[in-house]
């Protein structure tokens, strides 16, 4: 799987990418059809979420997602924001409103989407994926299990805090297209995201492919006789003082006694 030995931090840009980052650390994998792939490992592992209020934040979001697979499933949901609607594709119909700007002021609440969009995915095994990340929850919650744990944040909750070793999760903006060039935009949002992810490592930062694949191509720039300077996006940071020459990667990271793998 390319992951470190806990107990290590991964940083995700939303909860939605934590729940998913959660699955891959348990050996979880949507598969098409009724079943989904089960590591061995997810019966040992142990997780957790960042801050004083993360356990409390993964067991609602949990909950949402068990009551949303209910939904799929013809069984009545328990909470109130899920129980608004009569169907599952009652439901979707709603966020489909929502996506084309038709909803009519009738809104989906963000943890509710989020455990749509993981319904969708993970199909009829979305109420076992909560089910195994509960578990691996409750070992995290234990004197033992915090000390092997995978701690899982956003990088809006990560900011101020550090680890010894850092996952970045693959749920942020990307920086190349599918031909590994640069985009001509991206959000100083989410720019200032990626800056705080891949700060908090201590001594190992484990990076996602479309991120280390930006890195390469401003060396490969910075590297050519007369290049010109790594162009600067529409957004307010240019890639270079991002990723290379001097900037956050190589100066925080490559050029201090930390390391950067790929994910």
């Amino acid at each position: 799987s390319g992951l470190p030995t806990p107990p290590y931090a991964y940083i995700c840009r939303s909860n939605r990418g934590a729940v998913d980052a959660a699955a891959k650390v348990c050996g979880l994998a949507p598969e098409k059809g009724d079943d989904a792939t089960f590591d061995p490992f997810a019966e040992d592992a142990a997780i957790a979420f960042a801050g004083d209020k993360g356990q409390q934040l993964l067991a609602n979001q949990l909950r949402t997602l068990e009551d949303v697979a209910d939904l799929r499933a013809g069984r009545p949901p328990e909470s109130r924001a899920v129980r608004k609607w009569s169907s599952f594709p009652e439901l979707e119909r709603a966020v489909q409103d929502e996506d084309s700007g038709d909803g009519k002021g009738s809104l989906v609440e963000r943890n509710v989407r989020d455990a749509f969009e993981l319904c969708r995915r993970w199909g009829p095994q979305a109420g076992k994926l909560a089910a195994a990340l509960r578990r691996a929850a409750q070992r995290g919650a234990t004197e033992e299990g915090r000390q092997r744990a995978v701690v899982f944040t956003t990088s809006h909750k990560a900011k101020g805090l550090e680890w010894d070793t850092v996952v970045v999760h693959d749920d942020f903006a990307p920086f190349v297209d599918d031909l590994g060039d640069p985009v001509s935009f991206v959000h100083a949002e989410e720019i200032n995201a990626w800056h705080v992810a891949v700060t908090r490592a201590r001594r190992t930062l484990y990076i996602p492919p479309k991120l280390d694949a930006l890195r390469a191509w401003c060396e490969q720039q910075d590297a050519a006789p007369g290049a010109p300077a790594t162009p600067r996006p529409r957004g307010g940071l240019s890639l270079a003082a991002l990723m290379g020459g001097g900037g956050m990667m190589s100066g925080t990271v490559s050029q201090s006694q930390r390391s950067v793998r790929r994910a």
